[in-house]
């Protein structure tokens, strides 16, 4: 059982990480920089926009997207929305309606964060 925040993030993007293809790989290579150029909540409505259609497997950016969304609603280390998320709100809504300038803040580290690890675990082929 992971016991602090570095091992929660390497578990979870452990997880993320598996089964997924080269194109999602290469999407989390750039997703960092789109959230330090355009802001955390652009960048997500970004991945959320690219979701693909329902009754369809999903693509790479709606993956992505799920699972910015998973690791807030299981593993978020700070309790930053995990509480808003269990009430079936997205993501997107979340971020749109419901959070501070400091929990945005602190949520956008956060994300960094997780990607920092799971650029180490995506596929490198």
């Amino acid at each position: 059982m992971p016991t602090n925040i570095g091992q929660i993030r390497a578990k979870a993007a452990w997880g993320f990480a598996q089964g997924k293809s080269k194109e999602y790989g290469q999407y989390v290579k750039k997703f960092p920089m789109y959230i330090k150029t355009n802001g955390l909540v652009n960048a997500v409505a970004f991945a959320y926009s690219k979701r693909g259609k329902p009754n369809k497997p999903k693509n790479e950016w709606e993956q992505l997207y799920d699972d910015i969304q998973t690791y807030f609603e299981v593993h978020d280390p700070n309790e930053n929305i995990k509480g808003l998320l269990s009430q079936k709100k997205s993501l997107m809504a979340v971020l749109v309606e419901d959070v501070s300038d400091e929990q945005l803040r602190t949520i956008t580290a956060e994300t960094l964060a997780l990607f920092t690890w799971l650029k180490r675990f995506v596929s490198n082929d």
